[in-house]
């Protein structure tokens, strides 16, 4: 999967979740290191968050990890795994292709300090 994609993915999770993604000001950052490369191999990141041009200040709202085998959404700073039908009808057709399971997705989740 594509950092894009990965985002298309994510965009679904915070539609799902009654974010207003077309208010003026809303941006979703992909978040890589200085050559450009995701900071966890395997998993995209972004931040979702408010830039108000009236008052000149930033309002990070989350921070996101989708990963590249699965289609796995969680908010890295609560560990909220997200699931709902058509996020995993979309995980599903991700796993066919990479023949990745969710189970795969437990080390990578401990490495940004979420447990199951």
């Amino acid at each position: 999967m594509t950092a894009k994609q990965a985002k298309e993915v994510l965009i679904v999770v915070l539609k799902k979740n009654k974010f207003n993604l077309r208010k003026s000001g809303v941006f979703i950052e992909n978040l890589v290191d200085d050559k450009g490369k995701p900071y966890h191999p395997g998993h995209f990141e972004f931040s979702l968050g408010y830039s108000d041009p009236k008052a000149g200040a930033i309002e990070y709202w989350g921070m996101y990890s989708v990963s590249a085998f699965t289609g796995d959404v969680w908010e890295t700073h609560t560990c909220e795994n997200f699931s709902f039908p058509e996020l995993q009808r979309i995980q599903g057709e991700i796993m066919a292709r990479t023949k990745r399971t969710f189970a795969s997705e437990r080390v990578a989740r401990r490495g940004f300090g979420c447990t199951d």
